[in-house]
């Protein structure tokens, strides 16, 4: 039985496994954490640069051919 400095009872500390369990799936889920927020911060900063090339790209548009439509 295993108490704490209170006396209360408590879990047994981990073992050499559970330990190096733990160890690697807090590693997995850091490693998915930092991935979603990379993808998340890629994903709005390429959206970002899209617009702003598309305006460029309408600008230059009408630069060279006016408002003239074809039918």
């Amino acid at each position: 039985m295993w108490v704490d400095r209170a006396g209360r009872q408590v879990a047994p500390p981990l073992g050499g496994a559970e330990v190096v369990a733990t160890a690697i799936l807090g590693g997995v889920v850091w490693e998915s954490l930092v991935l979603v927020v990379v993808g998340g911060v890629h994903l709005l900063l390429r959206r970002e640069v899209d617009r702003r090339r598309a305006r460029l790209w309408d600008r230059e548009w009408l630069r060279w051919c006016g408002n003239a439509t074809t039918s």
